[in-house]
């Protein structure tokens, strides 16, 4: 018996003997029935055992609200203007804060964005996109690919913050998005992403100049050595742009040597190989709902994935300016914000 059970059992004995003393006093039989209450309550938590907290687990998918499983409603709340869209995403923690230049590219880690890391590419010109042409062969995992570009590396150089929000949250923002239906017999796939706006606003400070030793230029991309200089890839300022210039030192010289549109073509529909990262599901199968043998593939993230239990909208806040609708006292009179996407549950592609 614990010791607080045997504290309570020995109160409950002496308050008894307590009313055993008083047996003349009026009221008696009423406190010999309050004393049999009170030994029997402490007799009682003596056998109970010791009460805890129960561990809860926590969800990671949304909880039904009933047993129709309904699905959840989701809103919301964007706020992606600057800095979110002119910050770079793949950096090291070893990189200075406030640094204009960054050479700190890590071969063995894998940076995630638009372009699949273990992959190689090549630039179509006539389609104005880089494209997959194979897995890197790199056994030691520094995602090399000689004479090609290298996804690894054009995911650290070109990557924005909010690039890797729309990639995390949608499989990205889709430039060209074929076929609009499954009417055509053999129908083709064709996704070509494209990296987000970057404006004149923001320094070097957001998106440093991104410098490629020049021991490491042809074991990540096409481009020849230049000497001993460095090449560096520039994208702040650049709208849709990546711009290649080589460099005695880690920021951009002062010519370009060549200028890119950061388009990507993915999930292509005559890739024989999984459409998938290998440790994230990125290319999703959709079939035409009247003919199964129809098929394509296409980017998704994770509205896409939790389509089946989750609702989506969007808001954000009024893009309200100083010019048109007064000084910063009237603009922070005004309520409400914009309402950017309804609440639905659609299921195309």
């Amino acid at each position: 018996m614990r010791k607080n059970s045997v504290v309570s059992v020995k109160r409950g004995l002496m308050m008894m003997n307590l009313l055993k003393v008083q047996r003349k006093c009026p009221g008696v039989e009423s406190g010999r029935i309050a004393a049999r209450l009170l030994l029997a309550t402490a007799l009682w938590s003596a056998v109970l055992p010791c009460a805890r907290a129960a561990e809860t687990s926590l969800a990671d998918v949304p909880i039904p609200a009933s047993q129709e499983a309904v699905p959840a409603n989701v809103m919301l709340a964007l706020s992606v203007e600057f800095p979110t869209a002119q910050s770079h995403a793949n950096f090291s923690s070893a990189l200075a804060a406030n640094s204009t230049s960054d050479s700190l590219f890590e071969k063995t880690r894998k940076y995630l964005g638009y372009f699949d890391p273990t992959k190689c590419y090549t630039y179509d010109t006539s389609n104005t996109y880089f494209k997959p042409s194979g897995n890197t062969t790199d056994v030691t995992n520094a995602f090399k690919c000689p004479g090609e570009w290298s996804g690894n590396y054009l995911n650290w150089a070109t990557m924005s913050v909010l690039d890797l929000f729309r990639w995390a949250l949608t499989g990205g923002a889709r430039d060209i998005d074929l076929p609009l239906d499954f009417s055509a017999t053999t129908p083709v796939g064709t996704t070509v992403l494209k990296k987000s706006w970057s404006s004149n606003q923001g320094t070097q400070q957001n998106f440093p100049d991104k410098s490629l030793s020049s021991g490491d230029i042809t074991s990540y991309t096409p481009f020849p050595v230049s000497g001993t200089k460095n090449l560096v890839a520039v994208v702040l300022n650049k709208g849709l742009n990546v711009e290649f210039s080589y460099s005695s030192g880690t920021t951009a010289g002062g010519t370009v040597y060549k200028s890119y549109p950061v388009r990507v073509r993915v999930c292509d529909g005559t890739d024989p190989t999984k459409h998938e990262y290998p440790d994230n599901y990125y290319c999703q199968k959709y079939q035409s709902p009247d003919d199964k043998t129809k098929f394509v593939y296409k980017p998704v993230g994770l509205i896409q994935k939790n389509i089946g239990r989750m609702r989506f909208g969007a808001v954000s806040y009024l893009n309200l300016n100083n010019d048109t609708y007064g000084n910063d006292t009237q603009l922070q009179a005004v309520d409400g914000g914009v309402l950017k996407a309804h609440i639905n549950d659609s299921k195309t592609y």
